[in-house]
Formats: C-alpha cells, sequence, structure tokens
C-alpha cells in the first residue's frame, strides 16, 4: 500500500518542496510503494513546458489584484489553475511496482476520479484527446505529471467547491472550446477530508487490483 501525507491548506511554494522531499524518499527507499500528497493551495497559475503563451488571458496587474500568482512548473500538461476548494494530489510512486507504463498509469488515475464521482451520482468520463475527467463538455480533474527514474510526481486537481471565476484568468489546459465544473456545481457538497478518503480507497481499488 502507499502512504498519505496530508498538508491541508498550504502555498504551492511549500506543497512543491514536500512533493520533492517525498520525491527523494520514495526513490530512495525499496520498501514502499509510493506516497500520496494531498493539498489545497491559494490562487496560483500553472503553466507547463508545452504552454503557449497565450493560455494567461489577463495582464500580470489583473493577477496580482485578484491576487494570484503563476508559476512555471516540471509538468506534461497546458496552462491550469489552483486554489481553495480544490483537491490537489500528488502521487509520488515508483512505477516499477505498477508497471512500467505512462499511459495505463493515467488511466488508472482518471479511472480513480471517475469512480469517486459515480459514488456522488456524477455522470463523467474521459474525452477524446485530452487528459482528465470530464463532465459533458466541462472539465471536473485536470491532469499533469512528471517522471524522473521511473518515480512520479505532480497528478491531479479535482474541483470540489472551488470558486470557478478564477478560470477566466486561463484558458484552462489550453482548450478554447471547453468550460470547467466542480462537484458543487453540479449540485453536491461533499467535506473534503471524506473526498481524500474516497480517494484512498479508489486508489488502492484500482492500482492493486488483480
Amino acid at each position: 500500500m502507499v502512504e498519505v501525507h496530508d498538508l491541508g491548506l498550504t502555498t504551492y511554494e511549500k506543497g512543491q518542496k514536500k512533493q520533492e522531499e517525498i520525491y527523494e524518499y520514495v526513490l530512495n527507499n525499496k520498501k514502499i510503494d509510493g506516497v500520496l500528497i494531498f493539498l489545497e493551495v491559494d490562487p496560483v497559475i500553472t503553466t507547463a513546458h508545452s504552454s503557449d503563451s497565450d493560455e494567461v488571458v489577463v495582464s500580470k496587474k489583473i493577477l496580482n489584484e485578484k491576487g494570484i500568482k503563476c508559476i512555471k512548473v516540471n509538468r506534461g500538461g497546458k496552462t491550469t489553475l489552483h486554489g481553495p476548494g480544490q483537491l490537489i494530489c500528488y502521487p509520488v510512486l515508483n512505477l516499477e511496482r505498477f508497471g512500467k507504463d505512462l499511459h495505463k498509469y493515467l488511466r488508472k488515475l482518471e479511472e480513480v476520479v471517475i469512480n469517486i464521482l459515480k459514488e456522488l451520482n456524477i455522470d463523467s468520463g474521459r474525452k477524446d484527446r485530452y487528459t482528465g475527467v470530464w463532465v459533458g463538455e466541462e472539465k471536473i480533474c485536470a491532469m499533469g505529471i512528471h517522471v524522473k527514474k521511473w518515480v512520479t510526481t505532480h497528478g491531479i486537481a479535482l474541483n470540489n467547491d472551488i470558486d470557478l471565476s478564477l478560470f477566466d484568468s486561463i484558458i484552462p489546459c489550453g482548450i478554447k472550446d471547453a468550460g470547467v465544473t466542480s462537484i458543487k456545481k453540479l449540485g453536491i457538497e461533499i467535506d473534503m477530508d471524506i473526498l481524500k478518503e474516497k480517494f484512498v480507497e479508489n486508489f488502492n481499488k484500482i492500482f492493486y487490483k488483480n
């Protein structure tokens, strides 16, 4: 099984520092499969190596006025936004324990979220050509990962009750013709701690099933 570290509400920078520490811990500790890091962060836009310059659609001045930071990170994917009310999970896993297949790894992460939403009576699924989890034409969970020496970092961002107006500052995941949604927008309220418990339960079911 994996260990679980819950950072609660913190800054993005502190979350990244912790993730780096956990990466070294998992890389050098062959007795564990990995660690799930849970956190929420203050509003921040993250851009990846493949992000386009036009994916942030407001000026730095407006971002400052809204209290939104903008940080470049070393994960896959495009531009996304994090904020309070969004469940971030960084699975820092030794993929030698789970199969050295990045495509299957991403599909399993999507399956974990799809199963959670099914338990909440939310019909969700995948969308051709795009990574993540969708409800209709709106994305509810963004994903982006980084892998080094077969240990994963970064992961998923599931919109629970985040202020969706924050996404007006970006083209989410670089997709111009789609929107974003949240569990709360779909009429369901769930405590973040319960959501974390559901994530761990479904992660163990999906990643450890025979």
